[in-house]
């Protein structure tokens, strides 16, 4: 293809180095759903990247992803070429991290209640974020793996799944519920969690405890 996709990997966090040559950066190229490949290059002295060939096909999404301090980053929105177009300037951006969760906030929770006779399933999509300028990475458990956000279950719950997409092993079991172990990046709602779980019912009202 005749398609130019270039852009700069930029330090998000004021007073953090800038980045320079050697950052890998990913580029996948997806045609709806469907991952139909994967390049990647590296970043020069000044942070710069260029992904040349590519097909400019108006029906094709870019995603830009990059891992900087073992912190996984990737583009808000899909990069795609317009009608025409052969050149797309592109900015990536990472931060650096911490451990202080002041700055994380609860976005919105939205709950799902399905009654299934003496069984009452129930579903919560959590979204929160990060006010502050600099990634949140938690602290280590037991087992070595950070601990970011806690999300607590209610008693009794009982056949906790994930949703669609969201691994089951991204998550460390506690007493009281879960740990999330990934990361939560700046910006409003910037992380996501879809599970759900089952209550027994033994009358006409549950008491649900959030």
């Amino acid at each position: 293809g005749s398609g130019v996709l270039q852009g700069t990997v930029v330090n998000g966090t004021p007073g953090g180095p800038e980045i320079g040559a050697g950052l890998a950066v990913t580029l996948r190229v997806l045609e709806g759903t469907v991952e139909v490949q994967v390049l990647e290059t590296e970043t020069d002295a000044g942070g710069s990247f260029r992904f040349e060939g590519l097909d400019t096909d108006p029906a094709l999404d870019y995603w830009l992803e990059a891992v900087y301090l073992e912190v996984p980053t990737s583009s808000l929105e899909p990069y795609g070429f317009d009608e025409g177009q052969e050149r797309i300037d592109a900015t990536l951006t990472v931060y650096e991290t911490t451990s202080d969760d002041s700055d994380l906030r609860v976005g919105s929770v939205h709950i799902i209640a399905e009654s299934f006779g003496e069984v009452l399933r129930l579903s919560e999509i959590h979204f929160y974020g990060n006010g502050g300028d600099q990634a949140y990475v938690g602290s280590p458990g037991e087992d070595g793996r950070p601990r970011t956000v806690f999300i607590p279950l209610p008693e009794g719950a009982m056949g906790v799944a994930m949703g669609e997409g969201i691994p089951a092993e991204r998550f460390a079991e506690a007493d009281g519920g879960l740990w999330d172990t990934e990361p939560v990046p700046p910006g409003g709602q910037t992380a996501l969690v879809f599970f759900s779980y089952h209550l027994l019912v033994a009358g006409d009202t549950v008491a649900l405890d959030r």
